[in-house]
């Protein structure tokens, strides 16, 4: 896994004409166009005052990690897909241990948090604004109710 990556003050902005594309160096991916910010088997990763515009889908979509710290990470182009998995602001999938605070929901934020995964679990939530989410946090089904500590 990558480990104990620290990304701080940046902004991403997708063009509304970007095409579809296979990930860099990660062949067993499906194409994605306007993905937003994904990682997956990470250890350790610190994502600070992140803001990504642009994106069909989640801004920041984070699977198969442990150890992350989400602090001040927002967008201001959310989706106002019903579909959690479409929708979500932050999509966590089996990740064990994530610390969200100080973020921001903007308006038309339909789901600012989904958690899916069997093994996600350890999800700590402080001083965020939520207020705007129509639903601030989702779970699958497949996740355990006491999952997130709010």
């Amino acid at each position: 896994p990558l480990e104990a990556i620290s990304l701080s003050d940046i902004s991403i902005s997708l063009s509304p004409d970007a095409e579809a594309g296979y990930p860099e160096m990660a062949d067993d991916m499906e194409q994605m166009q306007r993905a937003g910010f994904f990682v997956r088997n990470a250890r350790k990763l610190r994502l600070h005052n992140v803001e990504v515009t642009g994106q069909l889908g989640p801004a920041l979509m984070l699977a198969d990690s442990t150890d992350i710290d989400i602090r001040a990470c927002t967008t201001h182009t959310p989706c106002a897909d019903a579909r959690a998995e479409y929708s979500a602001v932050i999509r966590l999938s089996n990740v064990d241990g994530a610390f969200v605070h100080e973020c921001q929901a903007s308006a038309e934020t339909e789901v600012f948090l989904q958690a899916e995964g069997e093994t996600t679990q350890g999800i700590v939530f402080s001083g965020n604004d939520l207020s705007r989410a129509r639903r601030p946090i989702t779970l699958a089904e497949n996740v355990h109710s006491d999952v997130a500590i709010v």
